[in-house]
């Protein structure tokens, strides 16, 4: 895959969906548009009280605030908190904490490209497990891979996905699945 085309969002959430089966192992284990580039000092989302219920409303507040922290993660590199959220055998998550960090690594950035919610649901399909489904849209976005390289359009567009998430005391990602 071209080096080019990493940093959009499209590819990173393309890149998430290529995890594995998020009932394999369902067991825990221990935002703002930017259209310039980004501020090393920027602090991630804060999780919202909300986001913190073992309940249906709770699962759909913990996912609008991981979407809110996939646009941190993609505005300023910044994968901590992210990563604090995501169970450390999501494979989506990992895809996309590695291409975001591939360009902020080489001194790029990614400009617009924000993943907003247009509609949301939740269901418990087990009784550890939380399946969140969004609708949602990506703004155009503008990556540039690196300070020599040539910047790169993404137009945007359609972006639905599926979540699965664990709660053992609070949310983790398990994995999730664009489409």
């Amino acid at each position: 895959m071209p080096r080019l085309v990493i940093g959009t969002v499209a590819l990173l959430l393309a890149l998430a969906a290529c995890g594995g089966d998020p009932k394999a192992d369902p067991s825990p284990t221990p935002s703002t548009p930017v259209s310039t580039a980004p501020s090393p000092t920027a602090s991630a989302p804060v999780m919202p009280a909300e986001a913190s219920a073992n309940t249906k409303a709770g699962a759909i507040a913990f996912v609008r605030y991981y979407v809110e922290l996939i646009n941190h993660l993609q505005h300023y590199g910044d994968d901590v908190a992210l990563r604090q959220v995501s169970l450390p055998t999501c494979r989506s998550c990992n895809s996309v904490v590695r291409a975001a960090k591939a360009i902020y690594d080489n001194g790029g950035h990614v400009e617009g490209g924000e993943w907003r919610i247009t509609d949301i649901g939740a269901s418990q399909p087990t009784a550890t497990l939380w399946e969140v489904a969004i609708k949602g849209r990506l703004a155009a976005s503008k990556v540039v891979d690196g300070p020599t390289s040539v910047p790169t359009a993404g137009s945007g567009g359609l972006a639905n996905a599926r979540f699965f998430l664990i709660f053992d005391q609070n949310w983790k990602v398990a994995q999730w699945h664009t489409g």
